[in-house]
């Protein structure tokens, strides 16, 4: 399998699947890295996590890439929650409270950034992209204690237009 540059990455479309389908044909999945704060684990957890990646590195990995990516911080769920809370509160001292994390939640929606890792597999065909998938999903977990969480297809086209538009200011 030939490198490729994420210059290189052009797609043609998204198969049945939910795999994005390069020019030359080759197949691109995406699962989401679980960031995972490493120094509060003790020493044997640490050890335990690079140990399943350097597993699933000798199991003859398809090619890979990691890619981290800063995206806009999005409070609106928890800002409607706060908003509901406050019209149905009376007790004013509550309301004050409320008041003073919404405007927390509309800072950190303007001015802070969520981080998240993807990493990203190629593949020749539909089975050897399922058995990829599979063998990451196997060796890393997937979900809330895995190391991995599935990609939803609005956020896969996100996640690729924000790679080819690194200069893109969000609002």
């Amino acid at each position: 399998m030939k490198s490729k540059n994420l210059k290189d990455i052009e797609i043609k479309e998204l198969n049945p699947n939910g795999y994005f389908v390069l020019q030359d044909g080759e197949l691109l999945e995406l699962l989401k890295i679980r960031a995972i704060d490493l120094n509060s684990l003790s020493t044997e957890e640490n050890e335990y996590i690079v140990l399943k990646w350097a597993k699933i590195h000798k199991l003859n990995a398809p090619d890979i890439k990691v890619v981290c990516m800063n995206f806009p911080c999005d409070t609106t769920r928890q800002q409607i929650f706060l908003e509901r809370k406050m019209q149905n509160t009376k007790n004013e001292i509550h309301r004050e409270t409320l008041s003073t994390y919404l405007e927390e939640l509309r800072w950190l929606q303007q001015n802070d950034t969520t981080r998240n890792f993807y990493l990203m597999t190629f593949a020749s065909s539909d089975e050897e992209m399922d058995n990829a998938v599979r063998r990451w999903k196997e060796n890393l977990g997937i979900g809330k204690n895995g190391l991995l969480s599935e990609v939803d297809v609005t956020e896969k086209i996100e996640v690729y237009h924000n790679l080819l538009n690194k200069g893109i200011l969000f609002q």
